[in-house]
């Protein structure tokens, strides 16, 4: 073989080799990039949920101290506002149309409906000061 012939083959190799792992690079990026899309998109809903379920509870909370400070029923609008979009959001949660995780509603719905009990009373048996 001619040296011309080995250098072009040479060439050949290595820019066979170059636009190979180019390529490859650029396919794991983009799957890196959409993985990355999802994850984001799927942390701010679990958070937007999360701050909704805390803003329920401190609702249903308020209704309870209003309630008890004063004693007129209008204080407990709060509270059960707070039940209710509490209980929709435990629904949605547990239908399965929410996007928590399956390991995570085993482990949180349950969680959050036992606290839901607790912070559950009977106003009639509340007496006022």
């Amino acid at each position: 073989m001619k040296i011309r012939s080995k250098l072009f083959g040479g060439f050949i190799v290595t820019v066979s080799i170059t636009l190979l792992l180019g390529i490859t690079a650029f396919v794991n990026t983009s799957q890196t990039g959409s993985e990355f899309t999802f994850l984001v998109e799927h942390d701010l809903n679990v958070l937007q949920n999360a701050q909704n379920l805390q803003k329920f509870v401190v609702d249903a909370e308020t209704g309870q101290r209003g309630f008890v400070i004063v004693g007129e029923e209008s204080f407990l609008e709060p509270y059960y506002s707070g039940l209710s979009g509490f209980d929709e959001l435990i629904e949605i949660e547990d239908s399965g149309d929410g996007i928590t995780s399956e390991n995570l509603d085993k482990i949180l719905i349950p969680h959050l409906q036992q606290n839901k009990k607790e912070l559950v009373w009977d106003y009639q048996s509340v007496k006022v000061l």
